[in-house]
């Protein structure tokens, strides 16, 4: 047998030999049954693929020299297929190269980062900066008021850990946001709007906002980690810190857009306790409760109805893990926008809340369950102390 084909082969974890070497003890093999099965190498292409050239090589050369195909014993197919956890590794990996393979083909829009306007013409997603700031939560303020459109997606960008608390215990992960929130800005949010269905208003050409706060780096504080991302996803720095939204401005704005103090709204997120963080921050301009019970009272005052999608799918295995990118390419969700810019990112939460609701991959027992329970914190603890941000 050529050796290109054996060590195919024997790579594939699967016993083979040649007819003309039936005798041969090293090439003996048996069946569960203790009966000879034999497959040919034509019969074996739903368990391997053999290489071009080993193929070739057969046909060309190895069967035109009189021998006899190989055979492979099935039963030993069978008991060397892949294990369980190879083939989730095998899964996970091919998600993680399509989903590489989609992030690649989208990102040769990045060139053109958010605040050319030329890129809003046919955009869902309006740039919002100090400028047009009053006049788009005016326009915000009038579809919340019609009480249809009350689905509010959200996301948030922001500059990245600063600070990192050395004692662990049961509240750390509380804590360590609180100590990094305090002492941080933020830089970005997004918010999309959508009705109970999932459909977006119909009345603008736009559904979605991305409002940019005034951010300077020379003096805020940040994570170099977290800047460099957000400068590779079409932040422009400069742009910020001229013509950002001020944060006394946003957070009166904010209060009066109808979005917060409204029984009527539902707030979405993505594992949103950072995002729900900077929002409160921007609203209160406090100093955060000492313990997570009292956040998360405080925060049902300006949200008195949100959700965390990270919470909703705790016990679903092959959504949980992974994050938001990973989620929508399951759901076969196409992405508007641009990755780590949250107004892309806001799209992409309410889309996948609508279709896991759709799907019944969230029923109405788990939306009550978790009502108001954001992942990492109080009832949203992970027992397994596997949360990372």
């Amino acid at each position: 047998m050529d050796c290109s084909l054996r060590n195919n082969v024997a790579l594939s974890g699967i016993a083979v030999k040649s007819n003309e070497d039936n005798n041969s003890p090293e090439n003996e093999y048996s069946s569960t049954t203790g009966k000879e099965m034999a497959m040919t190498y034509k019969e074996l292409s739903p368990f391997i693929t053999l290489r071009t050239e080993c193929v070739g090589i057969i046909g060309s050369s190895y069967l035109d020299k009189g021998h006899k195909p190989p055979i492979i014993a099935p039963s030993l197919i069978m008991d060397t297929r892949l294990s369980p956890p190879i083939l989730e590794q095998n899964k996970e990996s091919l998600i993680s190269k399509k989903i590489q393979k989609a992030e690649s083909a989208s990102s040769l829009s990045t060139a053109q980062s958010f605040e050319d306007d030329s890129s809003e013409e046919l955009s869902p997603i309006k740039e919002v900066f100090a400028s047009n700031f009053n006049e788009e939560i005016k326009i915000i303020r009038s579809i919340i008021d019609e009480g249809i459109y009350t689905y509010i997606g959200m996301d948030t960008e922001f500059p990245g850990n600063v600070e990192n608390l050395k004692i662990l215990n049961n509240d750390f992960y509380y804590q360590n946001m609180k100590l990094n929130v305090e002492s941080t800005n933020l830089i970005q949010l997004g918010i999309t709007l959508s009705d109970r269905n999932g459909n977006f208003p119909t009345n603008i050409p736009y559904h979605t906002w991305q409002f940019n706060l005034k951010f300077d780096i020379d003096n805020d504080k940040y994570s170099e980690k977290s800047i460099k991302l957000l400068k590779n996803s079409g932040f422009n720095f400069e742009n910020l810190k001229n013509n950002g939204i001020n944060y006394k401005k946003f957070s009166k704005g904010l209060m009066n857009s109808g979005l917060v103090l409204n029984p009527k709204t539902k707030w979405i997120s993505y594992h949103g306790l950072y995002d729900f963080a900077y929002l409160l921050k921007a609203l209160r301009n406090e100093a955060f409760p000492n313990n997570e019970n009292d956040f998360i009272k405080t925060l049902q005052l300006y949200f008195p109805n949100f959700y965390d999608i990270k919470m909703l799918i705790k016990d679903n295995n092959d959504y949980f893990h992974g994050g938001l990118n990973r989620l929508i390419f399951l759901l076969e969700i196409e992405r508007q926008g641009i990755k780590h810019q949250a107004g892309s990112d806001a799209i992409a939460t309410v889309e996948a809340f609508h279709k896991l609701i759709k799907k019944e991959d969230i029923s109405k027992n788990t939306l009550k369950k978790f009502k108001n329970v954001l992942y990492g914190i109080g009832l949203g603890q992970d027992n397994n102390n596997t949360i990372k941000y």
